[in-house]
């Protein structure tokens, strides 16, 4: 028996936490070196993959063999670790960047709408036809994945995908068009308002004209056979070469047509990727002056006194005293907008994550809130909320500039919400009454409601009435509709407020129409929306 299996055989077997922190102090380096490799030398993911891994291993300990090389499985176990994180990692930064690009959507999905509608039926005609069959089949005819998958020959996950890739692509052919959004956004609008009820007797009408026209087109057809037989000969010629013509023009015109299309967007890409490798190389020329000044001057980290210390915060001469500083300053001066935000991008990834509180402080601090007011503040105030929060919320309290604390207060508390929600939907209920209370609720809402909107729903309806529980549900109904109208309409019973139901149950119920259609028409059977607007339901579920 080795050494690390004597010690993991006495932890299991009397709990000694001498034992354990041997193999703690053993192992780390093999387990926080390939962590660091794993998720691209990111110091702090390094940390809390490690932490994972021998947490992992106390939990997990009773169940490992006698004789486990128990290097190889904290190996291996770490690489496991490290990926999960990094895909998470991957799925946040997605999800800021969506809501950063949707914010423009949230209580106006009609406005947009009505912005959309003209350029979306000729955007998804232009697909390709995969692409296209996916989308009218997921958003038009309304199927689910598993349906969807059914239809185009392959599985629920390959038709997930595919919806997926064709909202990109439609993305991407409405912005040329100048209509800026995003796939998922998309996906909400599409879900709302793509297909609407046509008016009650409709269809009754155009069948019975329809059949009507056939009639009249039958008889008109044999009294004009003579007619069209005795000239075939003639008529055949002509019309071949008047075919010819036409569909040689038409042809070469749409060839035209596509063939510029095709040139404009590879001289945009072009574009883009001249822009971008520039502000690569800038990126490079900085990290290399960064790298010279820290080898060459070590300088004593320079601390807020405004902002306590945080458990997270790298050790001194990790930056000099005023290169963070320097750093901010130098993006903000940025004349061009484009570099100004790759810059603050960088220093948001890069250089700022070493230390939130001094970072955050001096954005703080800048004149004409413009610090305060940037991407960069909310980025960094959410990054401490999910690393740190209740250092985050004591110093956001101490603020005593009103709208520099709600700034903060709000990025901290939303942050938190991506790792705890229930605990900032706590915490932010019990701040005072006032604007920073009503923005942080709102926010945390908000964020909840990307990773599980029926937990939201549930805890909205235990939360008192008024005026805020009315602006915490908006954000509810705007991304949770798709995936929990079932709670969502619970909720609206349970309030039984007559403006908010009228504003959301018809919308609901046609959503959950698509999602679980006995349930959804028995609920609008009992429910007190008019007969007309239940009658017009009923019967687009038939």
């Amino acid at each position: 028996m080795t050494d690390s299996q004597r010690l993991i055989a006495e932890y299991v077997k009397s709990g000694s936490e001498a034992a354990f922190r041997e193999l703690v102090t053993r192992y780390l380096d093999l387990v926080h070196s390939s962590a660091l490799r794993q998720v691209g030398g990111d110091a702090h993911l390094a940390e809390d993959v490690s932490q994972a891994v021998f947490t992992d291993l106390a939990r997990k300990a009773r169940t490992l063999s006698s004789d486990v090389m128990l290097g190889g499985w904290l190996h291996q176990h770490t690489c496991f670790v490290a990926a999960k994180t990094m895909r998470g990692e991957r799925r946040r930064q997605s999800r800021e960047r969506q809501a950063v690009e949707m914010s423009a959507l949230q209580d106006h999905s009609e406005m947009n709408f009505a912005r959309l509608a003209p350029a979306l039926d000729e955007a998804i005609n232009e697909l390709a036809e995969p692409d296209r069959t996916a989308i009218l089949l997921r958003f038009f005819e309304r199927h689910d994945f598993r349906e969807v998958g059914e239809a185009i020959g392959s599985s629920e996950d390959a038709a997930r995908m595919r919806v997926t890739r064709a909202l990109e692509k439609l993305e991407s052919l409405l912005k040329r068009r100048g209509i800026t959004s995003t796939a998922a956004a998309l996906s909400v609008v599409l879900v709302a308002n793509a297909v609407q009820a046509a008016p009650v007797g409709l269809a009754a009408t155009i069948s019975t004209a329809a059949l009507a026209g056939t009639a009249l087109a039958t008889s008109t057809t044999i009294a004009v056979t003579k007619t069209i037989a005795m000239t075939t000969l003639q008529k055949a010629i002509i019309g071949t070469a008047l075919a010819a013509a036409v569909g040689t023009g038409i042809f070469e015109a749409r060839q035209n047509a596509e063939l510029r299309r095709h040139v404009q967007a590879l001289q945009q890409q072009g574009a883009d990727l001249t822009q971008e490798i520039q502000q690569l190389k800038r990126g490079q020329e900085d990290t290399r002056t960064q790298l010279a000044t820290l080898r060459e001057k070590p300088q004593p980290v320079v601390r807020s006194n405004a902002v306590r210390t945080s458990s997270f915060r790298l050790p001194a001469n990790t930056i000099p005293s005023d290169m963070l500083e320097t750093e901010i300053e130098r993006a903000f001066a940025e004349s061009s907008p484009g570099r100004r935000e790759a810059a603050l991008k960088h220093i948001g990834e890069s250089i700022a994550p070493q230390d939130l509180p001094r970072a955050l402080a001096f954005l703080a601090q800048r004149p004409g809130m413009n610090g305060v007011q940037s991407p960069l503040f909310n980025t960094l105030a959410n990054q401490w909320g999910e690393k740190d929060p209740n250092a985050g919320v004591d110093w956001a309290s101490g603020l005593t500039d009103t709208n520099t604390q709600k700034a903060a207060m709000v990025g901290i508390v939303r942050g938190w919400a991506k790792e705890a929600p229930m605990a900032a939907a706590s915490y932010a209920a019990a701040l005072p009454p006032g604007d920073v209370q009503n923005d942080a609720v709102v926010g945390v809402v908000h964020e909840w409601s990307f990773r599980d909107a029926g937990a939201a729903a549930k805890w909205l309806i235990q939360f008192p009435p008024g005026d805020l529980r009315d602006k915490a549900v908006e954000p509810l109904f705007f991304w949770g509709l798709g995936e929990c109208p079932a709670a969502l309409a619970e909720m609206l019973d349970t309030f039984g407020e007559p403006e908010l139901f009228n504003k959301h149950a018809e919308q609901v119920a046609q959503v959950w129409l698509t999602r679980d259609e006995p349930a959804a028409r028995a609920w609008i059977e009992k429910s007190s929306l008019p007969d007309e607007t239940k009658q017009r339901l009923l019967k687009r579920g038939d």
